[in-house]
């Protein structure tokens, strides 16, 4: 009930605020189907492809598999529970804690491999919870090493909650079984699950690293530990802090919850591990439910001792929880329009802090790349169609960045017009082959830079919108002509990874 009722609230906000940035990028990227992307594995993008083929790319259709992952995850956080032989009550506060964390239910009302990731967590600590059981079947080995595997192929972030479960089973009974046949099959799937990828990033050079390099260096604010952990209470909930940190201690030190102090070790180890990197806070949230699930069996535990209020609060506080999540969840979803967002915003006193150098406008970034993309295309649409029929033949579309090209592409250009390109991480790719352009749609950017490509610029058209990103408010278009270098060396030339 709870899983639905989460799903069902993400469901309800599909068709507020516009498609996200990220996901006209993946959607094209789904229109490429590779081994690998300039910035992330394959795996969420092979189901985009299967999935826009059957339900189409409306907006609607892109927020389902997301808010059906998130769901699945709350009832992942309720079944955690109950290994842990947690009640129902447990098992009903460790589900609405985990499907109102801020952070979990932003990721499911928006497309991307982080709603996968979080539940590809789920699902792997579950499996070691059954592995903790020694009279489990010991092929439980194999699924642990499918799912890791998976995992990896959808983001490479899995691997820190691979390295805390592998220092938490190794301080364990279960490390006896580390050399067991079961095992070592387990392992051998992650490696063949894997394998493609690792292949198509050897063949294009590893660009995946020097995507993770730039990001680092250029694009992502390093926050320091206090910084970094302030921004967990609100990514986790003020309110639930007593929920994950009971996890994490009861875990550490509880007895009736010692069996499953491999989950406990392993959130200790991403914790430290992300800090200790300055990475950014949402890379914590997957996280979470680990411990969450081990809080609510320690608080109701507790209660449970106190038997003349046991049955009531037991009730109560999933309720209440239920009330703290709904008060937070407009700062990570789009339950409200802007102008009431940003009062409401106001009201708590809370906000995200910027997590990229560019900064932010209005609304946090989550909610301005939301804004301002139908606006573009219809404007380079324009652009486009007041061309000479012959020059539409020839004519290209350059945008700056990979949500630029795939807005125009989403919407659309005029019949004749090739689709926009960009430099970006994977679109610098998709450029025509073998075609030279004679006329040159530019979107974004200034004159200087312009004439620095073509010997003449025009102004031909100004998209504004001022609830989108400070960069993205007003996006200059340019039409260019006689380009003073092929097509081959601008796309060298604006190629970059970040």
């Amino acid at each position: 009930a709870v899983a639905t009722a989460v799903t069902a609230l993400l469901l309800s906000t599909a068709g507020r605020y516009g498609i996200f940035r990220d996901e006209f990028y993946y959607l094209m990227c789904a229109d490429h189907p590779a081994w690998g992307y300039v910035d992330h594995p394959p795996l969420a993008m092979f189901f985009l492809t299967m999935w826009k083929g059957v339900c189409g790319d409306s907006v609607l259709a892109l927020r389902v598999p997301p808010a059906l992952l998130v769901g699945a995850t709350s009832l992942g956080a309720g079944m955690l529970a109950r290994e842990m032989r947690g009640t129902k009550a447990a098992q009903a506060l460790a589900a609405v804690t985990v499907g109102l964390m801020p952070g979990v239910i932003a990721l499911g009302c928006f497309y991307s491999m982080n709603a996968f990731d979080v539940a590809f967590w789920m699902l792997v600590a579950w499996i070691v919870c059954r592995l903790l059981d020694p009279a489990a079947d010991r092929r439980w080995w194999w699924a642990l090493g499918v799912s890791l595997g998976l995992g990896l192929l959808n983001k490479y972030s899995i691997v820190f909650l691979g390295a805390g479960l592998g220092v938490g089973i190794l301080l364990s009974p279960l490390r006896r079984e580390l050399l067991s046949h079961q095992r070592l099959v387990g392992s051998a799937l992650v490696l063949v699950i894997v394998l493609p990828h690792l292949v198509w990033q050897a063949h294009n050079g590893w660009p995946t690293l020097e995507f993770i390099r730039n990001a680092h260096s250029i694009k992502n604010v390093a926050l320091g530990p206090a910084a970094f952990w302030g921004e967990q209470l609100l990514f986790a909930h003020p309110g639930f802090l007593i929920v994950w940190l009971g996890g994490v201690a009861g875990l550490l030190v509880l007895p009736r919850l010692r069996p499953w102090r491999p989950l406990g070790v392993a959130f200790v180890v991403v914790a430290l591990w992300l800090t200790a990197q300055q990475a950014k806070p949402y890379y914590m949230v997957p996280a979470y439910p680990l411990v969450m699930a081990a809080g609510a069996v320690a608080i109701t535990q507790l209660l449970a001792r106190f038997r003349r209020v046991a049955r009531v609060t037991t009730i109560v506080l999933p309720l209440l929880c239920v009330v703290q999540g709904l008060v937070i969840a407009p700062l990570a979803i789009p339950l409200l329009p802007p102008a009431e967002y940003v009062a409401w915003e106001q009201t708590l006193g809370l906000r995200p802090s910027d997590q990229e150098f560019e900064g932010t406008g209005v609304l946090p970034q989550h909610f301005a790349d939301r804004f301002g993309w139908e606006e573009l295309a219809r404007t380079v649409h324009d652009v486009a169609a007041d061309l000479a029929p012959d020059e539409r033949a020839a004519c290209l579309v350059v945008t700056g960045n990979y949500g630029e090209c795939g807005a125009i592409n989403y919407w659309g250009l005029p019949e004749g017009v090739r689709p926009a390109v960009s430099g970006h991480n994977s679109c610098h790719t998709w450029w025509p082959a073998d075609f030279e352009p004679a006329v040159v749609i530019v979107v974004g950017g200034s004159r200087e830079r312009a004439e620095h490509y073509f010997d003449t610029v025009e102004l031909a058209a100004v998209s504004e919108h001022e609830l989108a990103m400070p960069y993205e408010q007003e996006i200059r278009i340019w039409v260019c002509r006689k380009p003073r270098m092929s097509a081959a060396e601008a796309r060298a030339a604006l190629r970059f990874a970040i």
